[in-house]
């Protein structure tokens, strides 16, 4: 039986921009992420429903449902679901209430990937000592 340091960390990126997703699987997965993409908040929702993703993230800006309502609502059905965001806009009114929410932090795009993993496996560090 694996541990939990151990276990394949899973990623689900949600972005309307297909490009930037494409990329940002490529990374993650070679990294040794198990990464899943969602081009829209319902997709992600169905996707956060059947299968328990260890972090989140969600650009801010996406049509219809936007980044800030989506993170509200999988911390309904995952509370323990570590969270980015990212924008293009870093101005953005939503970014501190996105911090109010549980949003660990919001990346500027474009945005060093190295800096993201750096704060994925801190956040992940964190959660398995507390576990």
């Amino acid at each position: 039986m694996e541990n939990n340091f151990n276990k394949k960390k899973s990623i689900l990126v949600v972005d309307d921009d297909v490009d930037i997703c494409s990329t940002l699987v490529d990374i993650f997965n070679a990294e040794g992420y198990s990464t899943e993409v969602a081009y829209n908040a319902g997709v992600a929702i169905e996707k956060i429903q059947a299968k328990n993703f260890d972090i989140l993230l969600t650009d801010i800006r996406m049509e219809n449902v936007d980044g800030l309502q989506l993170v509200k609502k999988v911390i309904q059905i995952n509370p323990g679901i570590i969270i980015f965001m990212m924008t293009a806009y870093p101005r953005d009114s939503r970014i501190n209430e996105a911090y109010s929410t549980g949003v660990v932090r919001v990346f500027e795009k474009p945005f060093e990937v190295e800096t993201v993993l750096s704060f994925f496996e801190k956040e992940i560090a964190k959660k398995n000592k507390k576990n």
